[in-house]
C-alpha cells in the first residue's frame, strides 16, 4: 500500500509539473501574439479557456497511462519513474510543436499530417523553420532544457511534507476531469470571434478529433441507397442542368449563360489564355472587400479597376491542393483530408485520378499549345501526374529550370526555400515560350511560390525598412496600417504584385497580347487573422483583364474556383467560336455577375476540416456541426431553426456521398462519351 501512494504522489507531482511547464509554452504563445502579430487577447481566453483545456486534456491523457504505469512501477521503481518522466516530456513536446505551428501557420494542426510523406514532412520542417523561424528554435531548446531540469529535480519531491497535498488534489482534478471529457474542446459559438476559436482551443484535443471525429459518411450503401442519392443530387441542379445517366452522375447537357460574352468583344480569331494561380494571394489584402485600410496590391488593383473583378470569390480549400483541379476542371472534393489531387491510387482504373475532362484537354483539342510553369517541386501535390493526365504539352517545374540564368538562393544567407521566386517562374516561361516559339493560340499556367511561409524569396530591397516605408507611403498607408502583418510578408506581397507587373509588362512586347486573356487568383487566402471573420482561409481575389475587354466592372456575387471554368467555356464558344464538348461534368454553376451581394451556390470547401468552414449552401455555412447563416460582410449568426439546419444537412451530407461514391469508383468523367459530341458555334 505504501508503494502505491509513493506511486501515485510521484506521479502526481510530474502531471502537474508538466501542467506548468505547458503554461509557459502558452505564456511564450500569447507573448508572440500580442507582441509580433498585433492579436487582441484577454485574461479570460487564456485561463477560462486555453490553459482550462490543456490542463483537463493532460489530467485525462495522465489517466489513460495510469495503470500500465503503475504496472511498471511496480515491476521497477526506477524504470518507472524514468518511463513516466519520458512520457510527459514527449507530451510536452507534442504540446509545443502543435503551438509552432500555429503560430506559423495561423492554423491547428490536424490528421491531414498523415497525408504527407516522411520526406515531404522533413522538407516541410527543414524550410519553415529556417532562420525566419530561430526564435522557436530557441524557445524549444530554452523549454526542453526546462523540462529535464524540472523533472530530473522532481525524483525526491514525493518526499516534501505537501506531497499529500498534490496527491489529493491530483485524485480530485481526476474525478473532476471525468466529469467534464466532453469539455475538452468548444464550438465556435462559445468564442468571440474565430481567432479565439483557434487560440483558445487545446491543440491535441484538435488534433485527435480530427482524426477519429472527421465526418465522413458511412462507409456502405447499397445500390438502392445510392441511386436514391444520385436522383436526390441531380434534382438539385434541375433548373440549370439536363441530367440523362444515373451511372454517371455528374454527366449532364448544360448550356451556361454567357455572363462574361457582354463584356468582350467578338472575334474568329482564338484568343490566348493565361491564368496565373498567386501563391496566398488574399481578399483581406487585396482588391476592395478588405480587413485592412487599404488594398497593398496596386498593380494587380489596376488590372482590376480595367477589367472584370468578384469582391466576394472564394477558394474552395485552405491549401494550394486544391486550386487547380477546381479551377481547371471543376471537380469534385476529391476523397481524403488532402483533396481529389492527393486521392490514393485505388479508383477502379489504372489511373491516379478519376478520369476527368479539363480546360487542359479542351484547348488541347482546339490547337490550343498547353503549357504549365511553377517553380517548386514538379510533382508535390501530385501535380506532375495530373498534368500527365490532362496530356499537357510543356510542364517546367523545378528541376528544368535553366539554373545558369536563375538561381534559387538569392538571399545572402542563403537559407532553405520552396524554389524560385515568381520574376523568375514569370520569365523562365516566357524564356521557354520565345525559345521554342510556342505558337498561337496557346494555353499558359503560372503558378507562383513567393509568398508562401517562410517569406524568404523576394529581392533583398523589398525587405528593408526604407523600402517598405515608402511603399506604404505611396499607397496611403503607414507600419501602423498593417501591423497585423509581419514586414517579411509584406514584402513578399509587395514582390509578388511587382513581379505580376513584369510578366504583364514583358507580354506585351509580344505578339498575341491584344488577342490575350487574363484569370489571376489566389491559390488560397494566406492565413493572417486580419478578420474575425471565419473565412480568411478563402476568400481570393478573381481578375479577368483582357485588351479584348470592352468595358470594366465590379460583381459582388457570391461564387468559387469551381465557377470559373463554366463561363469561360461559354465565353470561348460563343464569341470566339471554339468548339467545346455538348456534355460536362462540372460541379460549378458558372461565375455570379450580380452587382449587388447574391449567395445562391453551392460552395464546397474542406468537407474534413475542424477549425474551417466545410461547406457553403446559399448564404449559409457549415463550422464544426453548427450552421450560420452570413451577410454581405461575412458576418455570422448562428442558424437555430431546425428545419433551415435539417435542409442543410441533407444536401452537404448528400454531396459527400456523390463525392465519395463518384471518386472511388471512377464515374466522374466518360472520356469515350466526350468523344462523341462538341457544340461549335461560331461568334
Amino acid at each position: 500500500m505504501e508503494k502505491l501512494k509513493i506511486f501515485l504522489i510521484d506521479y502526481s507531482i510530474v502531471v502537474f509539473l508538466t501542467i506548468l511547464l505547458n503554461i509557459v509554452i502558452r505564456i511564450f504563445e500569447f507573448v508572440y501574439l500580442i507582441q509580433i502579430k498585433y492579436e487582441e487577447v484577454n485574461f479570460d481566453l487564456f485561463f477560462s479557456k486555453s490553459i482550462n483545456f490543456d490542463s483537463l486534456f493532460i489530467i485525462l491523457f495522465s489517466l489513460f497511462f495510469l495503470a500500465p504505469l503503475l504496472l511498471l512501477y511496480f515491476y521497477s521503481f526506477r524504470l518507472g519513474k524514468v518511463i513516466t518522466r519520458i512520457l510527459f516530456s514527449f507530451l510536452l513536446v507534442v504540446f509545443l510543436i502543435f503551438s509552432e505551428y500555429f503560430l506559423i501557420n495561423n492554423a491547428l494542426l490536424s490528421n491531414s499530417l498523415f497525408d504527407f510523406s516522411i520526406g515531404e514532412v522533413f522538407s516541410i520542417v527543414l524550410i519553415e523553420l529556417s532562420l525566419n523561424r530561430i526564435e522557436f528554435i530557441v524557445f524549444f531548446i530554452f523549454l526542453m532544457l526546462l523540462a529535464v531540469f524540472v523533472f530530473i529535480k522532481s525524483v525526491n519531491l514525493n518526499r516534501f511534507k505537501n506531497a499529500k497535498f498534490i496527491l489529493a488534489l491530483y485524485l480530485g482534478l481526476s474525478v473532476v476531469g471525468l466529469l467534464n471529457y466532453q469539455f475538452t474542446f468548444k464550438a465556435l459559438r462559445f468564442f468571440d470571434n474565430y481567432n479565439h476559436f483557434l487560440i483558445g482551443n487545446s491543440k491535441p484535443v484538435f488534433f485527435l478529433k480530427s482524426y477519429f471525429d472527421s465526418f465522413e459518411v458511412k462507409s456502405f450503401y447499397s445500390q438502392q441507397e445510392i441511386k436514391e442519392q444520385i436522383v436526390e443530387f441531380q434534382s438539385y441542379y434541375k433548373n440549370n442542368k439536363t441530367f440523362e445517366d444515373l451511372n454517371y452522375p455528374l454527366i449532364n447537357r448544360s448550356n451556361y449563360d454567357n455572363v462574361l460574352g457582354p463584356f468582350f468583344n467578338h472575334s474568329k480569331i482564338k484568343p490566348n489564355i493565361v491564368i496565373i494561380v498567386s501563391e496566398s494571394l488574399s481578399a483581406s489584402f487585396s482588391g476592395n472587400n478588405l480587413a485592412i485600410k487599404g488594398s497593398i496590391t496596386p498593380f494587380t488593383d489596376s488590372l482590376a479597376n480595367n477589367g472584370l473583378s468578384w469582391d466576394n470569390f472564394f477558394s474552395n480549400a485552405e491549401r494550394s491542393y486544391g486550386v487547380l483541379p477546381n479551377l481547371l476542371s471543376s471537380l469534385l472534393t476529391g476523397v481524403g483530408s488532402r483533396g481529389f489531387i492527393n486521392m490514393e491510387k485505388d479508383t477502379s482504373s489504372n489511373l491516379r485520378f478519376p478520369q476527368h475532362n479539363s480546360l487542359y484537354n479542351i484547348l488541347k483539342k482546339n490547337n490550343y499549345i498547353t503549357s504549365y510553369f511553377y517553380g517548386g517541386s514538379g510533382n508535390f501535390d501530385h501535380v506532375g501526374e495530373f498534368m500527365d493526365q490532362n496530356l499537357v504539352d510543356n510542364r517546367i517545374t523545378l528541376s528544368r529550370f535553366d539554373t545558369v540564368k536563375y538561381f534559387r538562393y538569392k538571399r545572402k544567407n542563403a537559407e532553405p526555400v520552396w524554389g524560385f521566386n515568381d520574376k523568375d517562374v514569370y520569365s523562365q516561361g516566357i524564356d521557354y515560350m520565345d525559345d521554342n516559339q510556342i505558337k498561337q493560340p496557346y494555353f499558359s499556367v503560372f503558378q507562383t511560390l513567393s509568398n508562401h511561409s517562410p517569406y524568404n524569396l523576394s529581392d533583398d530591397k523589398y525587405y528593408t525598412d526604407e523600402y517598405l516605408i515608402l511603399k506604404l507611403k505611396s499607397l496611403g498607408l503607414n507600419f501602423n496600417d498593417v501591423k497585423k502583418i509581419e514586414r517579411k510578408i509584406l514584402a513578399s506581397i509587395f514582390y509578388a504584385d511587382d513581379a505580376l507587373k513584369h510578366l504583364i509588362t514583358e507580354l506585351k512586347k509580344r505578339d498575341g497580347f491584344e488577342n490575350t486573356i487574363f484569370i489571376i487568383t489566389g491559390d488560397h487566402a494566406v492565413d493572417l487573422n486580419l478578420n474575425d471573420d471565419i473565412f480568411e482561409n478563402y476568400r481570393v481575389p478573381l481578375v479577368i483583364y483582357s485588351p479584348l475587354l470592352k468595358e470594366a466592372k465590379t460583381f459582388k456575387g457570391v461564387c468559387s474556383h469551381i465557377d470559373v471554368l463554366p463561363s469561360l467555356l461559354s465565353l470561348l464558344n460563343r464569341n470566339y467560336g471554339l468548339d467545346v464538348p455538348l456534355k460536362n461534368h462540372w460541379l460549378g454553376m458558372g461565375l455570379d455577375t450580380n452587382a449587388t451581394f447574391v449567395a445562391n451556390r453551392f460552395i464546397p470547401l474542406n468537407l474534413n476540416a475542424l477549425d474551417m468552414p466545410n461547406a457553403i449552401i446559399n448564404n449559409k455555412v457549415l463550422f464544426g456541426k453548427a450552421i450560420y447563416s452570413f451577410d454581405k460582410e461575412f458576418k455570422t449568426t448562428k442558424v437555430s431553426d431546425s428545419l433551415e439546419r435539417l435542409n442543410f444537412l441533407k444536401r452537404y451530407n448528400n454531396y459527400k456521398i456523390i463525392n465519395k461514391y463518384c471518386c472511388k469508383n471512377n464515374l466522374i468523367w466518360n472520356n469515350l462519351d466526350s468523344l462523341k459530341n462538341t457544340l461549335s458555334q461560331s461568334p
